[in-house]
């Protein structure tokens, strides 16, 4: 639960290092940076009509910026909201809001931060870790503090060369060839992903000797235990480039940036209005929608469709797709995530035991 404006003193943060290694060579163009403040680059050609499908953030960007060139847009959203994944709940005591989806912005999402500054909205850091969160692993708990400075207390079965060594050090004593690819120019990203571009997570920590033990407290206290059969380079872009550094939050509930979209959106999207089918010709396209009040049809220029795929998996195309792009929405694997969101009189967890921010690890069932 947060409170708007509540600050946080740099002893109540636990920072990380800001030196990691992007997690591309390729920064974000210029002219594509200066997009939230100036606009698309200007074309000289009649407008056109375009129904974009979804009103979470993708959605509310390409229709913004759509409107901004003069093109004829309407935006189609299933829910009685904007905002999509980023859902902020409000049903609790005054000032008191929680977070449902989307909570933090990573650095390297350059774009999302130049639209939060775009409409003034103030960000904070988002704290990712600290030292008096707990672990509760085999029965056994204490601080993370704790878990650092003895790690042999922790009751995973390690191997003897493995014993007295965190999970962080085994990581980084693995990846150290890995570092010296990344450091040695911007070609480093290529020869890492040539080498372990077929590996998962599990198969990269066998390849690097780690022990049954190793590789469950890892996967435990890095809140990876059901991706280990995932592909190694998205947890290597990830831990080596830096994503989780620098993280940071909107002051007073990530959905000012969606709501500040729709201020700018009047008129322009259609709730309530769910997606059912979709059509196409070489020079138009067809959206069927339902809404309570009956079927529907919106024809266009163009359509750009931002649902997930799990949603898109039930609409019917009439024109089929490739039999690639079919069997990417059809795969797909989208992680489950589930929170538990609470009110209480008093923060006990920082007036008792200084925990501000950072989270616990555990092997119980609730994780």
């Amino acid at each position: 639960m947060s409170t708007a404006g509540r600050a946080q003193t740099e002893e109540q943060r636990l920072t990380a290092s800001s030196d990691a290694t992007p997690l591309s060579d390729e920064p974000v163009a210029p002219d594509v940076l200066a997009t939230p403040s100036e606009g698309l680059e200007s074309r000289p050609q009649p407008p056109k009509r375009v129904v974009v499908i979804g009103a979470g953030l993708a959605g509310l960007v390409a229709a913004f910026e759509l409107v901004r060139q003069g093109h004829e847009t309407v935006v189609l959203e299933a829910q009685d909201r904007v905002g999509g994944r980023i859902y902020t709940l409000r049903t609790f005591a005054p000032g008191l809001y929680a977070e449902a989806g989307g909570m933090r912005i990573p650095r390297v999402h350059d774009l999302t931060l130049e639209y939060c500054r775009l409409f003034g909205l103030e960000l904070r850091p988002f704290v990712m870790g600290n030292l008096k969160g707990l672990v509760h692993v085999g029965g056994k708990r204490m601080t993370v503090e704790q878990a650092q400075q003895a790690p042999e207390q922790l009751p995973f079965e390690v191997a003897e060369n493995e014993r007295g060594q965190t999970a962080d050090a085994l990581w980084d004593r693995a990846t150290a060839d890995i570092r010296e690819l990344l450091a040695s120019g911007p070609e480093g990203w290529d020869e890492v992903r040539r080498q372990y571009d077929q590996y998962s997570i599990r198969e990269f920590l066998e390849l690097k000797g780690f022990s049954e033990g190793a590789i469950e407290m890892y996967g435990v206290l890095n809140f990876v235990e059901s991706d280990l059969n995932s592909a190694v380079m998205e947890e290597l872009r990830e831990q080596l480039g830096g994503a989780y550094v620098d993280m940071q939050e909107i002051v007073g509930g990530m959905d000012h940036l969606p709501n500040a979209f729709f201020a700018a959106l009047p008129d322009k999207i259609r709730f309530g209005a769910e997606v059912h089918a979709i059509d196409q010709d070489p020079d138009s396209v067809t959206v069927h929608y339902r809404t309570r009040a009956g079927r529907y049809s919106v024809t266009a220029d163009y359509a750009i469709c931002t649902l997930p795929f799990p949603v898109l998996r039930h609409v019917e195309m009439l024109k089929p797709l490739s039999r690639g792009k079919q069997r990417a929405i059809r795969q797909l694997h989208y992680s489950a995530s589930t929170k538990i969101l609470f009110q209480v009189r008093r923060r006990f967890w920082e007036q008792d035991d200084g925990i501000f921010g950072g989270a616990t690890a555990t092997d119980l069932g609730i994780r």
